[in-house]
């Protein structure tokens, strides 16, 4: 009798062996079936990322403009601006974003040219020129209730510039200048001859509504105005989305294409005796034959 009860328990055993095995074995296949998939899905969601970086990417692609020179003005690392040498029908420059760096503001007052300068996060200027005239006013898009922003339409308008079409503009605004040029008409954008603008979170191509507002802004610009500049601050990160390098701080010069001829540039960038790291003691973000990318 107990051989015949130990033989039965012998043939459980072995049946929920067989059992525990075959689930493994399925369980197994399931989970590395699983892992396949995420894989895959991984895959694609890389790649699909990855067009959007190269999307924004191609819309920074710079060209060189006929018969004119580049210069840098403003100090040395962070704070300086390379820009196109022709300010001679210039009457009036604008500059968003100053804390306590004035440096390519007084480059530009150098020349005899007024600067209108904005920024609700300083009291005063650190220094003062006939040129200069500070207002403790930040640049918005959609301003609200805030009494210390502004639309660049509304500050156009106060100064009497809304039909002058000879004016220059930098901005730097931590992040601001998307919503300002998205809700800036094509026209008033137009009456600059030149921009030179710091864009920053240029990498968020995974939230969406970042995104197109991004592409959005890039597009508009490059219908009035033609990239000929352009170096990453090295301040920010360079990131790497499905494949393709995209830094997520750009510093890029405009130069409205009504008024110049444009062709293919070969240059390397960072650009050698123009470019400086804005980051002294770290090395420059390396984005190489970047025209490559334009149309």
């Amino acid at each position: 009798m107990m051989c015949k009860k130990h033989n039965i328990l012998i043939v459980f055993l072995l049946a929920a062996l067989c059992a525990i095995s075959i689930s493994f074995h399925l369980n197994h296949k399931r989970l590395k079936r699983a892992v396949t998939e995420l894989k895959q899905g991984s895959m694609q969601s890389s790649c699909f990322f990855g067009k959007r970086a190269l999307t924004i990417m191609k819309y920074f692609a710079p060209k060189n403009v006929v018969g004119k020179n580049l210069i840098r003005l403003g100090r040395a690392y962070d704070g300086g601006y390379v820009m196109v040498d022709d300010f001679g029908k210039c009457n009036a420059a604008y500059s968003f974003g100053i804390s306590q760096d004035v440096s390519w503001d007084l480059d530009i007052a150098r020349r005899g040219i007024d600067v209108f300068m904005y920024d609700h996060t300083i009291k005063n200027l650190p220094l003062k020129n006939e040129h200069f005239h500070f207002f403790k006013t930040g640049i918005c898009g959609t301003c609200g209730e805030d009494a210390n922003l502004k639309t660049l339409e509304e500050i156009l308008t106060e100064n009497g510039h809304m039909t002058n079409q000879n004016l220059v503009l930098k901005i730097d605004v931590e992040g601001a200048e998307w919503e300002a040029f998205s809700k800036t008409p094509s026209e008033i954008i137009e009456n600059f001859s030149q921009i030179a603008v710091e864009f920053h979170g240029v990498d968020d191509v995974y939230d969406e509504n970042k995104f197109n507002t991004i592409l959005s802004v890039l597009k508009k610009l490059n219908v009035t105005h033609q990239v000929v500049h352009v170096h990453a601050n090295n301040y920010g990160t360079f990131n790497v989305i499905g494949g393709v390098p995209l830094p997520n701080t750009f510093e890029v010069t405009y130069l409205r294409r009504r008024d110049n001829q444009f062709v293919p540039s070969y240059k390397c960038y960072p650009v050698q005796d123009l470019d400086m790291p804005c980051k002294p003691d770290t090395a420059e973000l390396f984005l190489g034959f970047y025209g490559m990318f334009a149309n």
